[in-house]
């Protein structure tokens, strides 16, 4: 915020009577930005006293009747001027883009030990890896996984695939051999064999014909009785043998065609086939264990990781929805499992702040929205940026905050900026909205009565009740849009000073204790609370008088950027 608005709202507080007091309502209002913590309780240290400045300050400047009353008495005067609406943060920086290191390491490799020094656990060690916020270049080794499993593996499965090619040269041999089977007797056996019945027959022929001739021959003979009976009955005999040779020699050449043949090519392709597919199962075992071992290897290689481009190493750490940690811390001898990441290496060029909105205050953020971002650890530099993302789901919570919903909203940083590195803690402002010239009071000032806001006017006869109708606020001061004048003094601490606000609100705190009556019946008045931590369990009052829950870090001040 300029220093003109400072200087309205310092003005507003101590009605321009007396530096001292304007100074010590500077320090009540003007919380720190880091609101962490100790923080937290030195900002009520500063309060508190600033409080008792302003009251002694009021004693002297106010009349009252009697020393309570005067103690009590504080007011401010209404003025006009400009009125910023803002929800203030906590984030880390992170950048816009990761490239993450994965673990690509199995547990087991083809059913055998664990990838992991021989352990049969599900995750392989970590034996060295590079320490983490330190920069590496493209290619340089950033960690060393356990690899001793992998290499006895490695031993075991060789065996294996040696056996498994002897197998497999076996069966291609044999394959071969019974191929050279068929084509053997089809060229080779059977056109032997065939010849040889042909030359059968072929003899069988001649010498049935010449037995035929003899017996011609001798049966002239013995007409003349120049050969005995039993000499013609010989040669008969032989043309009969002859007959019978010849018909041996063509049933075997016919039953070589029509039967042996076809047998013999049946056998030697049926053994050709099943060679085949003896030959092609091994190879298929083979290849099997092939892959095996090359698994195995790769798997080796891949338990060195080199840094895919250059960047600063940061230690993964992932988290489920109830907060805890969804993974081992990252060092030296903690066990990583498949796929998970291990370290990002981020672009330190492009970052980006992720913050978490309550959700009270979530629907009033919206994309393009400017956003003021300061670091922690450079705390003289404030960034500006945009608001780029909101979240649809509530961020991961742990389990003391589980019935707190927050949503992640990513914002950009417009300046490149040097030495931000990713995690740092940023504050982010959101400019939710801005009003240039309007009525506003500190929302102490105001009250309720049923659904009616009221603001107790300072006036000659005393404190006089006014109607008033409210707009936006920025959790510390709250627009006025009908009801007040500028000049006009409104009371500061009504539940205090003013009987009748003091009586209602003790009855409204019996009605949340339970232990009144609760009629109902809207005549209760009920003044905003005064102490910062009780302030902050109510939101800022809507037009309608009514209380909305507030973000968890809403801005609450004027900022001096002079």
């Amino acid at each position: 915020m300029s220093t003109s608005h400072l200087k309205t709202a310092n003005a507003n507080y101590a009605g321009n009577e007396g530096s001292h007091a304007a100074s010590a309502l500077h320090v009540l209002t003007q919380p720190p930005r880091r609101r962490r913590g100790a923080g937290r309780w030195v900002t009520l240290v500063v309060g508190g006293a600033a409080v008792a400045l302003m009251v002694a300050w009021a004693s002297n400047r106010l009349p009252g009747k009697g020393s309570a009353a005067a103690v009590n008495f504080q007011t401010f005067e209404v003025t006009r001027g400009p009125l910023e609406i803002t929800v203030v943060e906590q984030g880390n920086l992170e950048s816009t883009s990761n490239v993450d290191v994965r673990c690509e390491v199995e547990g087991r490799v083809g059913g055998g030990g664990g990838g992991g020094g021989g352990s049969s656990g599900p995750g392989t060690p970590i034996i060295w890896i590079y320490k983490e916020g330190e920069f590496v270049e493209q290619g340089q080794k950033i960690i060393e996984l356990d690899g001793s499993g992998l290499k006895q593996q490695e031993i075991e499965q060789q065996i294996v695939y040696e056996t498994a090619r002897q197998a497999l040269i076996t069966a291609k041999n044999t394959h071969a051999a019974a191929i050279i089977a068929v084509d053997e007797y089809l060229l080779g056996t059977f056109p032997k064999e065939a010849e040889l019945v042909e030359a059968e027959i072929t003899v069988a022929k001649e010498n049935l014909r010449r037995a035929e001739g003899y017996a011609k021959y001798s049966e002239k003979l013995y007409e003349k009785s120049f050969l005995t009976q039993a000499t013609l009955e010989a040669d008969q005999f032989a043309v009969e043998n002859a007959r019978l040779t010849l018909k041996a020699a063509e049933t075997k050449k016919n039953s070589l065609v029509e039967f042996t043949k076809k047998k013999m090519i049946a056998d030697l392709q049926s053994l050709r086939d099943s060679a085949e597919a003896s030959m092609k199962a091994t190879e298929s075992k083979f290849k099997l264990e092939e892959n095996k071992l090359e698994q195995i290897r790769s798997q080796i290689d891949k338990c060195t990781i080199h840094a895919p481009r250059d960047g600063m190493v940061i230690y993964a750490s992932d988290r489920d929805r109830r907060g805890r940690s969804d993974s081992v811390e990252i060092k030296e001898g903690a066990l990583v499992r498949l796929r998970q990441i291990i370290v990002q290496l981020p672009d330190l060029t492009h970052m980006q702040v992720r913050a978490k909105v309550h959700e009270s205050m979530i629907e009033r953020v919206k994309k393009e929205q400017r956003v003021n971002i300061r670091i922690d650890a450079l705390p003289n530099l404030t960034m500006h940026g945009a608001v780029q993302s909101i979240n649809n789901q509530p961020e991961p919570g742990s389990w003391m905050s589980s019935n707190v919903k927050e949503y992640g909203v990513l914002c950009s940083i417009d300046e490149a900026v040097e030495n931000l590195k990713p995690g740092m803690t940023a504050e982010v402002e959101i400019e939710i909205n801005r009003f240039d010239d309007v009525l506003a009071v500190p929302v102490q000032a105001v009250v309720q009565k049923g659904e009616q806001s009221f603001c107790y006017v300072v006036g000659n006869a005393g404190f006089v009740a006014r109607p008033v109708a409210l707009g936006d606020t920025n959790d510390v001061l709250i627009e006025i849009k009908e009801g007040l004048n500028a000049g006009e003094r409104v009371v500061l601490n009504p539940r205090l000073v003013v009987p009748e606000a003091r009586e209602q609100a003790s009855q409204l705190d019996l009605r949340k204790n339970g232990n009144g009556n609760g009629n109902g019946n809207g005549k209760g008045v009920h003044a905003e609370p005064t102490d910062s931590r009780e302030k902050s369990d109510r939101g800022p009052a809507s037009t309608d008088g009514t209380s909305k829950p507030k973000g968890k870090k809403q801005k609450r001040e004027p900022k001096d950027e002079s």
